[in-house]
């Protein structure tokens, strides 16, 4: 027994109760608890720190590329027109409803005007040039087009693409092998056979109208101009729409949105046209908007705000999904509140067109929408329809809610 108290004493000298023992084992595991606890506070604020550099880092990246992408749009835009003005007494670029091309040499336009369903090609003549042959291979070459090979040609796309270089904040793809004018075949591939004796049918239909021109450097030339004017199949739309009724059905029924509410959407804003394009700027099919809806679902998506780039937004199958998701956050969740589902689809349909706010604004006549949604709540949903066609800020939003609204009701009977 001596033998084990000379050991213990020398263990622990200073023991002298259990109680005692108690005491130190507690105060040295408190000290060491709130050690790992400044420890562990002093790790979290070095990582917040480092998650707030960093976010603030990706913030700046993405503001200089919309910044860069905006001037780059602008300047290259300009560069075009002035191209255009110098051969055309009309500077006719492409729009939502209007897929415009020209010939290097700027001598021939080709148009499909997808509003008046139909194809126009205007050749300027010159001496010694057999403007009928020029006009034929223009029709076939734009019957055989595919989109991929569209925005290559888009000179002002293409060189905004280019400059979209940062790609931790910039998302880009790659548009679709598939037709421009798709819907005219019955094959997604047809053959060189087909595509002449589908311009040969189109041209018998034709109306041919020759003009002098009114630009100097083509009267310098002693030039006309030609114009064919060529009607599309009145099927054309319906056909379009077919084409992508899967992909529609895919995302509707991903992120709980009406088939036919996207279907009716496309149709009023680009009457299916894959090449669609707008000053805004928007892109696709369902015109999206890089800076603002394209920001949001890309925070939906992704969980960070990025720049869909025109090559992403040119890829017609991400465009109706960027555009179904923006549709299921308008209805899900900036017009949640809103009670009867009826006047919170006509309230998500103007905010598709004009923004949340100025759909607040027609109720209120201030952009906030909590204080908007007591006032739509009060309503009927046939109130709030004739309320927005009334009172939305915009005439376009005005009309823009009625024929989406007509259109949507003609594809639920389809």
């Amino acid at each position: 027994m001596k033998k084990y108290g000379i050991i213990l004493i020398c263990a622990l000298p200073f023991l002298v109760s259990a109680q005692s023992f108690k005491d130190y084992y507690k105060s040295q595991k408190q000290g060491m608890d709130a050690n790992q606890q400044t420890d562990e506070a002093s790790e979290f604020n070095s990582w917040r720190q480092q998650q707030e550099q960093e976010y603030d880092s990706y913030k700046k990246a993405l503001q200089e590329e919309f910044q860069v992408f905006r001037k780059t749009l602008k300047e290259e835009m300009e560069k075009y027109q002035n191209s255009i003005g110098e051969n055309w007494d009309e500077i006719e670029v492409s729009d939502a409803k209007k897929w415009v091309e020209y010939s290097d040499d700027r001598k021939t336009k080709r148009v499909v005007d997808y509003d008046k369903n139909e194809i126009r090609i205007h050749v300027i003549e010159r001496k010694g040039q057999d403007a009928t042959r020029v006009m034929e291979d223009a029709l076939k070459d734009m019957l055989r087009e595919k989109q991929e090979t569209a925005f290559k040609r888009e000179p002002v796309m293409s060189k905004v693409e280019k400059k979209l270089s940062k790609e931790q904040v910039v998302l880009k793809g790659k548009p679709s092998e598939k037709l421009v004018l798709s819907e005219l075949f019955e094959k997604p591939k047809p053959t060189k056979e087909e595509v002449d004796k589908k311009a040969w049918d189109f041209l018998k239909k034709a109306q041919i109208k020759r003009g002098v021109a009114k630009k100097s450097s083509a009267q310098a030339e002693g030039s006309e101009v030609m114009v064919v004017t060529i009607p599309l199949p009145k099927t054309r739309v319906s056909k379009k729409a077919e084409q992508y009724r899967k992909t529609i059905a895919q995302y509707a029924g991903k992120w709980d949105i009406n088939e036919p509410l996207v279907l009716a959407v496309i149709h009023t804003e680009s009457a299916f046209n894959p090449m669609a394009t707008s000053y805004v700027p928007a892109y696709g099919m369902m015109q999206i908007v890089p800076r603002y809806a394209g920001k949001e679902v890309a925070e939906k998506l992704w969980g960070k705000a990025k720049l869909l780039s025109p090559s992403y937004l040119y890829d017609a199958e991400k465009n109706i999904e960027v555009g179904t998701v923006y549709l299921s956050i308008l209805y899900h969740r900036y017009f949640r509140k809103v009670k009867d589902s009826e006047s919170r689809l006509f309230c998500s349909i103007s905010a598709y067109n004009t923004g949340a706010g100025n759909v607040a604004r027609a109720f209120t006549g201030k952009r906030n929408l909590n204080k908007a949604i007591p006032t739509i709540n009060s309503m009927t949903s046939q109130q709030v329809y004739d309320h927005l066609r009334k009172h939305l800020p915009f005439e376009e939003t005005r009309h823009y809610v009625q024929r989406v609204s007509k259109r949507m009701k003609a594809y639920q009977d389809l």
